[in-house]
C-alpha cells in the first residue's frame, strides 16, 4: 500500500485533486465498483453505465477488478431472473381471464424457453461490454498477497473496521488491494467511482486512488470539450430555463410520458388479502429544471454527438386500485371482497440523459432517456370502497398519509 503519512483528509476533496492531476497529465484511468452498477439499474446496454464503453475510443483507460466483475455478473444474472419472472405461467392465467387468445402468450413463453440460459446471456453482455470499452481486468492473484490481506484484517484497516458488519468486506478488501497494488506498480493515479463507505475510507488513506461518488461527475472530469461544445452546453442550459423554448417543452413532454407506474411500489396493511391492480397517473407537476450551468454534466463526447446528464425531480399524482379477497374456511375458497382505490402523490428524483448531434447544432434531433429512482410508499391501512364513505359519488378517492424512500431503477 502507498505511504499514508500525507493521506488525504477527506474523499470529498478528491474532485479538486483529480482536476489538478488531469491538468498535469498525471491521471488517465478510471474504475468503478459494484455499487455504481447497482445504482444505474444493473444494465450494460443502456443508460449512464453503458457510457463506460466510450473508453474503448477515449484517451483514458477503464480498469476493473476481477472481483468487482464477478460481483456485477452475479447481480446482472439476478436482474435477468427478475425480468424473466414477469413472464411466469401466471401471465397465461391473466391473459385468459381478459378473454384474450392464450396462444399468443404460449408462443411468447416458448420463445423464452428457447433462449440461452440467463448465465449465458449475462456472459455475452459482459463480453460485448468489455470488448467495446477495451477494459483491462485486474486479477487479484497477480496483485494481492495473502499476508497483506490478513494484516489488514487483524489490524482492522478499511474495509475491516470493527463497526463493519458487511458480509462483503473480504471481496471489497481484495478488490481495493488489487487496485492499490496495480496503481503502485504502474505509478498511475486512478479515479475510483463508488458510493460504498468502505471504499471511501480506503481511498482517503491512499495517495493514488481518488474517489468520486457520482458516475456523471467522474465521466465529466475526463471530457475535453472545445469551444463549440462549450457553446452547445450553454445553449442547452439557456433552452431549459425558458418554457417557450423547444428543449424545455420537449423535456416536459418526455417527463410527462414516462411510464411512472413502473417505478412505484406500494405496501399496505389490510384486514383482507389484497392485490394491487393498476396505477393510473393523473398528473405530473413541479418538474425541476437545472438552474446552474454546472448542473449539466458532459458525460460523453464523440465526433458526432455530445451526451449530457442532469439530476431533476417531479411530483406524480396517481390513483392506485386494489382488489380484496377473504378465505372462506367452510367452502375452502376465496371470496371477493370488492375493490378499492386511493389517490396519492409521489415525489420522484431521476437523471435525464440527452444525446445531441454536434453537426447542425439544432435541438430538434435529440435522444432522451431517464434513470429513475423507484419510489417505495407505505400507505397504511386500506379497505374496499364499500367499507368507506369515499365510495359516494360526491366524494373523491381516499387520501392517506404516506412516507416514501427511494432506490435506484431504470426507466
Amino acid at each position: 500500500m502507498s505511504d499514508t503519512k500525507n493521506a488525504k483528509p477527506s474523499p470529498d476533496e478528491d474532485v479538486s485533486r483529480i482536476k489538478e492531476l488531469l491538468d498535469k497529465g498525471m491521471l488517465n484511468t478510471i474504475t468503478v465498483d459494484t455499487s455504481i452498477f447497482d445504482e444505474k439499474g444493473r444494465t450494460l446496454t443502456k443508460g449512464m453505465f453503458s457510457q463506460l464503453t466510450q473508453f474503448g475510443r477515449h484517451p483514458a483507460t477503464l480498469v476493473i477488478s476481477d472481483v468487482v466483475l464477478k460481483e456485477m455478473n452475479s447481480h446482472l444474472v439476478d436482474q435477468l431472473k427478475s425480468a424473466k419472472a414477469k413472464f411466469s405461467p401466471d401471465l397465461l392465467v391473466a391473459w385468459e381471464s381478459l378473454g384474450l387468445e392464450k396462444s399468443h402468450v404460449q408462443e411468447l413463453l416458448s420463445i423464452l424457453k428457447e433462449r440461452p440460459s440467463l448465465e449465458e446471456i449475462a456472459k455475452g453482455q459482459f463480453s460485448e461490454f468489455l470488448d467495446e470499452s477495451d477494459a483491462e481486468i485486474l486479477l487479484a492473484k497477480d496483485h494481492v498477497p495473502m499476508d497483506d490481506l490478513l494484516e489488514m484484517y487483524f489490524q482492522r484497516k478499511p474495509p475491516f473496521e470493527e463497526s463493519n458488519v458487511k458480509k462483503s468486506e473480504f471481496p471489497d478488501a481484495i478488490a481495493l488491494q488489487t487496485l492499490e497494488a496495480w496503481a503502485s506498480k504502474t505509478g498511475r493515479n486512478l479515479i475510483v467511482v463508488s458510493k460504498d463507505k468502505d471504499w471511501k475510507n480506503f481511498c482517503s488513506k491512499s495517495e493514488l486512488l481518488h474517489l468520486v461518488s457520482d458516475l456523471a461527475t467522474a465521466l465529466e472530469l475526463l471530457q475535453t470539450p472545445d469551444e463549440v461544445v462549450k457553446t452547445m452546453l450553454r445553449r442547452v442550459h439557456d433552452e431549459l430555463q425558458d418554457p417557450g423554448r423547444y428543449l424545455h417543452a420537449a423535456m416536459t413532454e418526455f417527463v410527462e410520458d414516462i411510464e411512472w407506474y413502473e417505478h412505484i411500489r406500494l405496501d399496505a396493511d389490510s384486514q383482507f388479502q389484497y392485490e394491487q391492480d393498476e396505477i393510473e397517473v393523473e398528473e405530473v407537476s413541479n418538474i425541476l429544471f437545472p438552474t446552474h450551468l454546472e448542473d449539466i454534466k458532459l458525460t460523453e463526447l464523440t465526433a458526432e454527438n455530445i451526451t449530457v446528464t442532469f439530476r431533476t425531480q417531479a411530483d406524480v399524482r396517481f390513483v392506485a386500485h386494489f382488489n380484496f379477497r377473504k378465505w372462506d374456511s367452510l367452502d375452502r375458497e376465496y371470496l371477493s371482497m370488492g375493490s378499492g382505490k386511493m389517490e396519492l402523490t409521489a415525489a420522484f428524483e431521476f437523471d435525464i440523459i440527452l444525446i445531441l448531434p454536434i453537426a447542425n447544432g439544432a435541438f430538434n434531433d435529440i435522444t432522451m432517456d431517464a434513470e429513475i429512482d423507484t419510489v417505495d410508499m407505505q400507505v397504511g391501512e386500506i379497505e374496499p370502497d364499500w367499507m368507506s364513505s369515499s365510495n359516494r359519488e360526491d366524494e373523491s378517492p381516499i387520501n392517506i398519509a404516506a412516507w416514501q424512500h427511494t432506490s435506484s431503477n431504470h426507466r
